[in-house]
């Protein structure tokens, strides 16, 4: 798609209007500091310009690298090289605090950082600690190009409906912001397209594994698949026949039948690796898989605890399965839920489903890489044998599939060989399959629980408030956008936003997925938080490691698939009724109002 800057019109800077603020000095310190030209290079130190206009910023430099943000500061500190954000002084430089360190809000009043760009912030907590400056102006006027260009739109513009509902606590005639959203991210299934296309890894037109009798039988699901790469395809999840989905799993049938294939049909692959360091991936990626087989309002009702409940199971006073006249779990009509009865959400048959997706994926040693449960085998491990391990002689086998969250590319971005090794290698986003044929055609939801934001430190000196703010709008332009989503194969968390051919020719073919996906009319990002001022006071409890699969206090017994990989004769409809009486046993400690 080929990308323009919006007619660009010359205003009067409307920063220097930002309102007057509490006096508490965070300029510059008179430390020098540390600014690499990219991750990889070397470094030369920043010695503080008193000449120009001081400007702190904090940003989590985690697996999104800090690549991006060096082009963006370089961009504007260009840009805004000749004006005066204070009297006396021309031009601005942003002295960087980039290190993989949050903050907490306590500490926020006494920070010298003045504009924050930050993982695990709780928006309506940091508002209450009154540590976040008002934005309000920032978000409602013309984004910043430069000191006298702007674009047609305003941040506001950009929100999507739930991030407009989230972080604008007043309403829509008269907006009041503290925050923005930061980036999208979600974890999920990448896979290795090479080895998909090698192997012949691709569902054959018309060919579904939910025809099979007996999915584990190699030589019955070998005839599912295509024969050639040229062979037509099935329509995928989306149920479309010509788009990237097609060939790949798109029922849980199909994905059995795929890892039989994968295993028992003579290729030399793992179908999976994952990191046992990090267990949060693994509860992430299954809560994905929960939250698509529920769809969107179901799981917008896991955060509200106000609606119709549907599709749940129904369970006797005992705590049991209530049969239906053939046998089968009797499903409820619906349910009235309240936070008196919200525990019951955990009835939900979607809940089983991702409980028999992880109990298959874990349910025989040879789906997954030998030390995958290992709590020493990390994550950057992991990307690099999923990336290069066969080709460096480091495992045996190819990998065909990873979990890991979305920004795993650009944090295994050493594992490449040079340039062209990154845009060669050819990963993406696999979307999560639906339980059943019937559920075809869905959203595939992205499950985003970083809570990732952007704010203006509330006692920033009003001096220097003028260049925070100009800053932030700048983050939002095209090219800032542009420039994000390049160098970190990420987007943030905005409606879709266009990419120039420049951008999209230096991108990997991971990104272009990620990029994709997550802008697709197929697919639903959720922000996993509460939804109101009841859960709000309930946020510990819905914690993504928790609220999901919770049965306790042990991290690991709250991971599926840890779980079944320790209690191998546990059945998924067992684990079920444990995580439900967990629920309902606890319930009366919960706040209900």
């Amino acid at each position: 798609m080929n990308s323009s800057h919006k007619n660009v019109r010359h205003v009067t800077l409307w920063v220097a209007l930002a309102l007057v603020m509490p006096t508490c000095l965070a300029a510059c310190n008179g430390a020098s500091h540390v600014r690499p030209d990219s991750n990889k290079g070397g470094s030369s130190p920043v010695l503080p310009d008193q000449t120009k206009t001081q400007l702190h910023v904090k940003y989590t430099n985690g697996g999104l690298r800090r690549e991006w943000i060096d082009h963006v500061v370089a961009s504007f500190e260009e840009k805004y090289k000749d004006y005066s954000f204070e009297e006396g002084k021309k031009g601005v430089q942003i002295v960087d605090s980039f290190n993989k360190r949050d903050i907490v809000a306590a500490n926020i009043p006494q920070d010298t950082n003045q504009v924050y760009l930050m993982e695990s912030s709780d928006y309506l907590n940091f508002k209450a600690q009154n540590v976040l400056a008002d934005i309000t102006d920032v978000v409602t006027s013309p984004i910043q190009d430069g000191p006298s260009a702007t674009e047609e739109k305003t941040i506001a513009d950009l929100l999507t409906p739930e991030g407009e509902a989230f972080y604008n606590l007043g309403t829509k005639e008269n907006p009041s912001y503290y925050g923005l959203p930061f980036f999208s991210s979600a974890c999920s299934i990448s896979y290795n397209q090479s080895v998909f296309e090698k192997n012949n890894f691709y569902f054959a037109e018309g060919k579904s594994g939910d025809d099979v009798t007996d999915l584990d039988d190699a030589r019955e699901v070998s005839s599912l698949f295509v024969s050639k790469s040229s062979d037509a395809k099935s329509a995928g999840p989306d149920g479309i026949k010509g788009t990237s989905d097609d060939g790949l799993p798109a029922t849980y049938a199909d994905f059995h039948a795929l890892l039989t294939f994968m295993k028992e049909g003579g290729s030399q692959v793992t179908p999976f690796i994952w990191n046992g360091y990090e267990t949060g991936y693994l509860i992430s990626a299954l809560l994905s898989a929960y939250c698509t087989a529920i769809g969107v309002n179901q799981s917008k009702l896991m955060m509200s605890w106000q609606g119709e409940g549907k599709d749940l199971y129904e369970l006797s006073a005992d705590g049991g399965f209530v049969n239906d006249s053939t046998g089968g779990h009797h499903l409820l009509s619906s349910l009235d839920i309240t936070p008196n009865n919200a525990y019951q959400l955990h009835q939900h048959k979607g809940l089983l489903d991702a409980l028999k997706l992880a109990k298959l994926i874990v349910g025989d040693t040879k789906n997954y890489y030998s030390k995958s449960f290992s709590s020493s085998f990390d994550h950057l491990t992991a990307q690099k044998y999923f990336i290069c391990g066969k080709e460096k002689g480091l495992i045996k086998n190819d990998i065909a599939m990873n979990i890991e969250g979305t920004w795993w590319n650009a944090e295994a971005n050493d594992n490449y060989k040079d340039e062209n090794d990154r845009l060669s290698k050819k990963f993406a986003l696999l979307p999560m399959p639906f339980p059943t044929k019937e559920q075809i055609g869905g959203k595939n939801i992205l499950v985003s629980e970083r809570d990732s934001m952007i704010f203006i430190n509330k006692n920033c000196d009003p001096a220097v408030l003028p260049a925070a703010k100009a800053f932030v709008s700048f983050l939002h332009n095209q090219e800032s956008l542009n420039t994000f989503t390049r160098y970190t194969d990420m987007v943030r968390n905005l409606k879709k936003y266009d990419l120039t051919e420049e951008t999209l020719s230096h991108m990997s073919t991971y990104g272009k997925s990620v990029y994709d996906t997550f802008f697709s009319d197929h697919s639903y990002v959720f922000d996993f938080r509460p939804a109101n001022n009841v859960t709000a006071k309930n946020a510990t409890l819905l914690g993504y490691r928790h609220w999901p699969f919770g049965v306790g206090s042990v991290d690991a017994d709250n991971n599926p698939m840890f779980y079944f990989a320790k209690n191998t004769s546990v059945t998924p409809e067992q684990h079920f009724l444990r995580i439900n009486q967990y629920f309902k046993s606890s319930w009366s400690s919960v706040q209900k109002s």
